[in-house]
């Protein structure tokens, strides 16, 4: 299990290379493509992904220094409001596209190694 960003929709992706925004990645390193993922669930069974961070950046404006556990009961309540209805919201196929980041779930699958 391991989580990625993702970067499934086109027009996000060329959004972000022109949003000057300061990043934590490696020269060269990027986000896993859907070619990269396919791949991966051929190594993988039970290859599962769970979409996630719609919303991601207004934690920034809820939580205190985007701690969530030193934040007001009110503002944690909110992150929390938006989190579950952004946990139903990429569980819609077409939707998930849409997401900011990703957790990859499976087993390694002796038979294709």
């Amino acid at each position: 299990m391991f989580p990625s960003p993702s970067t499934l929709c086109p027009a996000l992706r060329r959004l972000r290379r022109v949003v000057p925004v300061r990043t934590d990645a490696t020269p060269g390193e990027g986000p896993l493509i859907r070619d990269e993922l396919d791949l991966m669930s051929r190594y993988l069974t039970d290859f599962r992904i769970r979409y996630y961070m719609l919303f991601g950046w207004l934690d920034r404006f809820l939580l205190v220094a985007r701690n969530y556990e030193r934040s007001a009961v009110v503002r944690r309540a909110a992150v929390s409001l938006i989190d579950l209805f952004v946990y139903g919201f990429m569980s819609v196929p077409g939707l998930r596209r849409l997401a900011g980041n990703y957790v990859i779930y499976g087993d390694p699958n002796k038979a294709a190694l």
